[in-house]
């Protein structure tokens, strides 16, 4: 089974549904980049960054969704 990968914008969507977290796409990046979460980027350099799905339930793993706190 492979993984599943977002755009940068659609993981900050899915990591807010999922888990409450508001991060931003620049906090996306950077873990990305740290190897934190597994991303490609297959135009090279300056292509667009898909993050993995499941890399981000890894990094949340144990962690329950938080509640709405608005």
């Amino acid at each position: 089974m492979g993984d599943h990968f977002l755009r940068v914008s659609e993981a900050q969507a899915y990591i807010k549904e999922r888990y409450g977290v508001s991060w931003t796409g620049w906090w996306i990046r950077k873990l990305a980049n740290r190897g934190t979460l597994r991303a490609v980027r297959p135009g090279g350099g300056r292509g667009w960054l898909y993050i993995s799905r499941e890399s981000i339930d890894e990094r949340f793993q144990g962690s329950e969704p938080y509640p709405d706190s608005h």
